[in-house]
Parts: C-alpha cells; sequence; structure tokens
C-alpha cells in the first residue's frame, strides 16, 4: 500500500529594516490661489483693505485709530501686513502699476502713499483721497482728492494731484458738494461718478480746464439715490448706484437709459445679509465688497454695528455688467475687514505657473529607474536640473539615479521664475516575499516533485537569495538551480 505524505517547507531568511524619506509629489499653492486663478481666467491679482483691531469690529466707516493695512498677491498666496503700525488707512486704493498704495488718514486729514511691501512711506498732501487715474498719454499716476475733507460730504472743491510730482496740482470740480468716499472714475478720466451730495447720486463731466466746473446729470433726472456708486473702469461710460437695502447695484448704461439690478449679495457665506463698500477693481469684469454685517437684526441697517465677522469678496461680473458669475472668498479671519480695492493684471500678460511635478515611483532601489513628470502653464521656457536640462512644458523622462537625489524644475515667464522639487530616495532592497510552486502537493512513496522558490523585494524585483530547505518527514531532498527534487 502506498501511503501519502504531505511536505512542509520552511525557509530561513533574515529581515532587514529601511528608513525611507518620503517625499511629496510638489503641489500649486495652499490657500486661494487656485480659485483666484480660475476666476480671472489665470491673471494675477493683488488685494488691498484695512482690518479692524478691536475686539467689536464696528468701524466699517474709518475714520478711526484701530486699523492696520493689509494685502493679499495671488502671486505667492500670502496675505501680508503692509502697515503694522496700528492708525487710520481709509479707502486704500492700488495705482495702476500694482506696486503702491495710497490711503488717507481721515482724522489728521493726510494723504499718504506707501509701497507694496510697506517702504517708501511718505505723504502726499492733506485731505482725503477718493480715486486714482492713470494717464497714459503722460504717464502720470493722479490722485482726487478733496482738501479738508474726512470721506462724507463737503462743500471742499475737489482737486487732482501728480502721485509723483506733487507741485502738479489741478481744480477738477467745484460746482456742488460730494462725498468723496464713493467717488469713482472711467478709464479715461472723462466721467466721475458719486454722490453730489449724498444721496442724490450721478455723473460727471470735468471741463479740466482749471475752472472746476462741467456736466453733471445726477438722481434729479437721470440716476437715483443711494450710496457707493461706480463707474466700470473702461469708456463705456456705464454707472451703477448701490441701493438702500446694501444687496445690490442699480446699473445704467450710456447712453442714459432702463435701470437693471444686479445682486452682490449671494457669495458663498452672506447667507442674504446686508454687504458693504462695493468697488470695481481696474478691470471691468472684477469687483470686491465685504459681508456679512449680520450683528443686528435681519432687515434692519447692520452697517454701523459691522462686527468681526465681516469678511473681504472678489466677484466676478459676466461681461454684460448683469450679474456676478461666481465669487471667491479672500479673508477668513476673526476680525472686521474693509475698504477693499483689487488689482487684476492686464489680459495680455498670463502668469507662469507649476501645476504638477512628481516622481513615480518616489522610492527605487539601487539600478532602478522612476518616472518624473510634470505640467506647466504660460512658462516661456521649462528646465530640470541633475544634468537633464532643457524640457518640453509639459513631459516625462526617466531617471535612474546613483543616490537619493532632488530634482528641481524651473519655469520661467511673466511673474517668475517659479520652482519645484521632487525628492527619489533610494533605498536598500528588502527581501519582502518569497513564493514557491507548487505550494501544496500529495506524494505517494517513491514519487519525486520538482519544487521551485522565488524571492521578490519590496518593489517586486526578483532577488538572488540561498534558500535552506528542509523536510520533516523521510526523504532526499536533491537541489536543482533554485529548486528541489523531493
Amino acid at each position: 500500500m502506498k501511503m501519502a505524505r504531505q511536505l512542509l517547507i520552511w525557509i530561513a531568511r533574515g529581515m532587514l529594516t529601511v528608513m525611507l524619506l518620503l517625499s511629496l509629489p510638489a503641489k500649486a499653492a495652499e490657500g486661494i490661489a487656485g480659485d483666484i486663478l480660475q476666476l480671472t481666467d489665470q491673471r494675477r491679482v493683488k488685494i488691498v483693505w484695512h482690518r479692524d483691531t478691536s475686539a467689536e469690529g464696528n468701524h466699517p466707516f474709518g475714520n478711526a485709530n484701530v486699523f492696520q493695512l493689509l494685502g493679499y498677491d495671488s502671486q505667492d498666496d500670502t496675505t501680508r501686513v503692509i502697515m503694522s503700525t496700528v492708525d487710520d488707512y481709509n479707502k486704500p486704493l492700488i495705482t495702476q502699476d500694482g506696486k503702491r498704495i495710497v490711503y488717507s488718514d481721515a482724522l489728521d486729514q493726510r494723504i499718504w502713499v506707501v509701497d507694496w511691501n510697506g517702504g517708501n512711506q511718505r505723504t502726499i498732501a492733506r485731505g482725503y483721497a477718493s480715486t486714482l487715474w492713470y494717464e497714459a498719454a503722460t504717464n502720470k499716476q493722479w490722485v482726487y482728492y478733496q482738501l479738508n475733507a474726512y470721506g462724507g460730504d463737503s462743500s471742499q472743491p475737489l482737486y487732482r494731484i501728480n502721485l509723483d510730482d506733487p507741485d502738479e496740482n489741478q481744480l477738477v470740480w467745484n460746482q456742488t458738494s460730494m462725498r468723496t468716499q464713493w467717488l469713482s472714475i472711467s478709464a479715461d478720466g472723462k466721467r466721475l461718478s458719486g454722490s453730489w451730495p449724498w444721496p442724490s447720486c450721478g455723473m460727471t463731466i470735468p471741463n479740466y480746464d482749471g475752472s472746476g466746473t462741467g456736466q453733471i446729470y445726477t438722481s434729479r433726472d437721470y440716476y437715483d439715490n443711494g450710496c457707493w456708486t461706480t463707474t466700470t473702469p473702461d469708456t463705456n461710460y456705464r454707472m451703477a448706484v448701490f441701493d438702500e437695502p446694501h444687496r445690490a447695484w442699480k446699473v445704467w448704461d450710456w447712453p442714459i437709459g432702463a435701470m437693471r439690478i444686479m445682486d452682490l449679495h449671494q457669495a458663498p457665506g452672506i447667507d442674504g445679509w446686508e454687504i458693504y463698500h462695493p468697488k470695481m477693481s481696474n478691470h471691468p469684469r472684477f469687483m470686491t465688497m465685504t459681508g456679512p454685517y449680520s450683528v443686528g437684526n435681519m432687515g434692519n441697517n447692520n452697517i454701523g454695528a459691522a462686527g468681526p465677522q465681516v469678511e473681504v469678496y472678489l466677484g466676478m461680473i459676466d461681461a454684460g455688467f448683469t450679474k456676478v458669475t461666481n465669487w471667491v472668498r479672500i479673508t477668513h479671519d476673526s476680525q472686521g475687514d474693509f475698504f477693499p480695492d483689487a488689482w487684476v493684471a492686464p489680459d495680455s500678460v498670463p502668469q507662469v505657473r507649476i501645476d504638477a511635478f512628481d516622481a513615480t515611483p518616489a522610492s527605487i532601489a539601487d539600478g532602478e529607474s522612476t518616472l518624473l513628470a510634470w505640467q506647466t502653464s504660460n512658462a516661456s521656457s521649462v528646465a530640470i536640473d541633475q544634468g537633464i536640462g532643457t524640457v518640453d512644458a509639459d513631459g516625462n523622462i526617466l531617471v535612474t539615479p546613483q543616490s537619493t537625489t532632488t530634482y528641481t524644475l524651473t519655469a520661467q515667464g511673466e511673474g517668475g521664475p517659479k520652482t519645484a522639487q521632487v525628492t527619489v530616495n533610494l533605498v536598500q532592497a528588502e527581501l519582502t516575499s518569497i513564493s514557491i510552486s507548487p505550494e501544496i502537493m500529495n506524494l505517494h512513496s517513491g514519487e519525486t516533485i520538482e519544487l521551485k522558490a522565488e524571492a521578490r523585494d519590496q518593489f517586486g524585483n526578483p532577488m538572488a537569495v540561498i534558500f535552506d530547505w528542509q523536510v520533516d518527514a523521510g526523504g532526499a531532498l536533491d537541489p536543482v538551480g533554485s529548486g528541489v527534487k523531493v
């Protein structure tokens, strides 16, 4: 009678522990830059505002020494404190080139200018700055302002001063009182929208002949009462007036025709409450505002109460100026943020960026290769160090480093250069699995079978090892290559 015997096989092996230094794939900047780039079709954006440092956050009109001046730049996705000294940084305005900020200290009645990085602060004139206009033909940055004004209604004349030559000062308007805090200007400098005075809103066409005269169209005959007037920064001469419920713009095209309503309070987080400080950027498709003004009862005027929950928003307007199509919330803090102004890079200057740069796999054994892959946008040239050199804007390449190596991708272009890094770790191969075939078999007395074993490392690669075969019952072992005959 033949007897069946089951063979059990043990294999002795050593274990080696390896510490891995993991490298994560390069990613786009964290925060809101990605949302802003999507909103603005890849344009760089800067936003400036003043932050109320008081616990109550109840100074939405400025005119108090409780503020710091803050700015956000989508290029580095960073909010920075431009002026840390607590003061009154009323209605900050960004210059045409995006490099400087003009603001007013309404309490001291002085107008100041400071670089985006907080340097070169200097006073321009006495008064309150209401709007800026860049005269391309003469390369002059004009600051429109009132003497002895704090932003509210004033009978003082409106002047403009050359930001870089304060001796050049011109009378613009002296026919009516006005509220300079809400003044806005067309791209060619010919039309000014405002309150003449509040609540009578309208548009003036100054003569710019030094007389302070010109034409005026107000709510008495043409527009409507309200506040926070705006003229789109183009030559359409479109005007908007903020409504009394503080939730929408009343909009008129030029020539003056029928009014339409543009809702401004549907941004995420506003939840039906009032908004304030609606203001066009230097681009006719983008605006800023603040909200929600939710300290108080819904339906009441809660602007004065403001509160630390008030945040800054950037919105995109459709081409017909009928609705805001999307919003990005700029601030996320527990302090009142007021008076935002946005600068949007010109359409013709898309910013370079690195969308992805990674290595697959990120850890390899000696002699193995990994695939570097990358994607960029708006790059004039792209290169990788470690001897690789210039590469396509999007692509991949196999590399076989001799040791743990960090690769740096550099993309050149507008707003650059931009860099990203990925590290490929070279680790010692570790025996992680052994397979035997067949795994289970039945032999009758006198029969022979050939067993084979294969060892693999943590990457799934075959390893050369010496197997120690053993059998727990009678029989002979006859080694054959990597296997054995039993």
